[in-house]
């Protein structure tokens, strides 16, 4: 940088007052411009003239005041998350979701889990002449199967009881997309008894959850099955 071009321009430039404080007059030509803060501190202000952008080397205190008219940065891919970056913030434009850095791994941050979904819940379906392999409805019925999930979780207990006719066995069966899961329960016997049954599976937002029964041996009428889940938070 030539010392013309280094010349600070105060106030007035060819008698022409501007209210400005310029660096880098003659708009060098070198990919970046510094403003640096002492000598040996190595703290500065650059602008990258290459990507026209400017690069801040120091954390920046607003002090309570807000950002306005401010994005957050937009990429097609997520960046590398780990402990360097913990809090730093992107827009998945591919996605069109935002994500926070939890130091390990992404967290969508424009989906509000607990307001929208709370923490847990339940969900109970009814059927009252049995068919084996066949769909428990909400309100009791054939349709619709299952309820579709607003938020990712995971269902931990399924219970189940028969009220009326009861056979020799049958299970109630949890089943993610129309696909039966291993998470079941063998109902009892005696009319009205409950029997609960723990279970681990997880679910994505959007995939439908129901009960069907499994294999009917004997006749099983007025049956009702629910299940617990845990939200992911």
């Amino acid at each position: 940088m030539s010392v013309v071009d280094a010349r600070l321009i105060f106030t007035q430039e060819a008698g022409v007052e501007t209210d400005a404080f310029t660096i880098d007059y003659g708009d060098n030509s070198q990919d970046f411009i510094d403003l640096e803060f002492g000598s040996t501190l190595g703290a500065r202000l650059r602008f990258d003239t290459l990507n026209d952008k400017f690069i801040l080397n120091r954390d920046l205190d607003l002090s309570d005041n807000e950002a306005l008219n401010l994005r957050i940065e937009n990429l097609s891919a997520a960046p590398t998350c780990d402990g360097t970056v913990t809090g730093k913030v992107y827009h998945d434009t591919t996605e069109n979701d935002s994500y926070i850095c939890n130091g390990t791994d992404w967290e969508q941050i424009d989906s509000d889990v607990a307001g929208d979904c709370g923490h847990s819940d339940s969900y109970s379906f009814g059927r009252g002449t049995v068919v084996s392999n066949a769909a428990w409805a909400v309100g009791n019925g054939q349709t619709p199967w299952g309820a579709p999930m607003a938020c990712s979780g995971t269902v931990n207990k399924i219970a189940a009881t028969c009220t009326n006719a009861i056979g020799t066995s049958l299970s109630a069966v949890l089943r993610k997309n129309n696909v039966a899961t291993t998470c079941t329960v063998n109902i009892a016997t005696a009319v009205g008894q409950v029997t609960i049954s723990d279970c681990t599976e997880s679910f994505d937002a959007g995939d439908t959850l129901g009960i069907y029964a499994g294999t009917e041996v004997g006749a099983w009428s007025e049956c009702v099955g629910s299940f617990w889940i845990q939200y992911d938070s």
